[in-house]
């Protein structure tokens, strides 16, 4: 397994998507995550395809949802620690194979300050260990903003406090209804046609729910809240594309189990091509397990 691509992995995992569906839902009990009830710990395994033997540890065989078999094992470990208020103050990523990924959060009012830190058991990848500073500003509601030259926000929130996009070029554009993410558009080159800008080039993703479950507990409440359910299914498709038809070239379908409590225990995310030709590089195999260990739930 290269440390680069569970580099990639980890910086996608640490700003999580939401996911959402276009249909009715009805009210879910809640009271499955109640206020307080926080995600602690994470444990992450995907295939053991392609890795050498030094560093398959914990193995297991999985099903999954088609009936299928894969062999997988650890790749990290991932802590997280909060603030009386509930404010993610710490995320720490423990590589399976050797090195580390660690992002910590200090806030004041308008501010949040950002230190990330990494180090990598293959020498040749980056510097050991490597680090840096960011500086995010905030709303009055505690949410990342983007601060234009005349010192105005240009991020917008719903007033479920969900992410909606940056300006009128977007890199991430999102759509909800019900209190789920429904549609999410990124990575669009922004062109002027008649005075107005127009995405080409970008994907377009499609979610889908159960509207029995509630969403897992919010980790990054600074960049706002997620889905109200939890997510089943998410179809990528490619529009105006200089590479891709228009239309579906992924899907990807999350199955869990539960606790005695109805908590999540256990995703299983399975993706796979639907445009022969496509290919995810921070998911070449397809398959993700992710293990959930929680705090003040009761």
């Amino acid at each position: 397994m290269k440390t680069t691509w569970i580099y990639t992995l980890i910086l996608l995992t640490a700003f999580g998507l939401g996911l959402g569906c276009k249909k009715e839902v009805e009210p879910v009990n809640t009271a499955v995550y109640p206020p307080g009830c926080r995600i602690v710990r994470t444990f992450y395994k995907n295939p053991t395809i392609g890795r050498s033997k030094d560093i398959i540890i914990n193995p297991e065989i999985i099903t999954l949802e088609d009936g299928s078999q894969v062999e997988v094992s650890s790749v990290f470990k991932t802590s997280y620690s909060y603030d009386k208020g509930g404010k993610i103050t710490e995320i720490n990523y423990q590589v399976t194979a050797g090195g580390y990924f660690l992002y910590r959060y200090t806030y004041t009012d308008k501010k949040l300050y950002k230190y990330n830190e990494s180090f990598s058991s293959e020498i040749n990848i980056q510097p050991n260990p490597s680090s840096r500073r960011d500086t995010l500003t905030l709303d009055q509601q505690g949410l990342r903003v983007l601060i234009d030259e005349q010192g105005k926000s240009i991020s917008y929130y719903n007033t479920d406090r969900q992410f909606l996009g940056d300006g009128p070029t977007p890199n991430q554009k999102n759509s909800y209804e019900n209190g789920n993410l429904v549609e999410q558009m990124v990575n669009a080159t922004w062109v002027q046609q008649a005075g107005q800008w127009t995405p080409l080039d970008y994907r377009l993703t499609h979610f889908s729910y159960d509207p029995q479950r509630p969403n897992l507990p919010v980790v990054q409440q600074f960049l706002g809240e997620e889905s109200r359910n939890l997510p089943m299914k998410e179809i990528w498709e490619m529009q105006k594309s200089s590479q891709f038809p228009n239309g579906p070239v992924y899907q990807k379908t999350f199955t869990y189990s539960y606790d005695a409590q109805g908590r999540v225990k256990r995703r299983l995310a399975h993706g796979k091509a639907l445009y022969r030709g496509w290919f995810v590089e921070d998911d070449p195999y397809g398959v993700g397990v992710t293990d959930y260990e929680y705090q003040d739930c009761l």
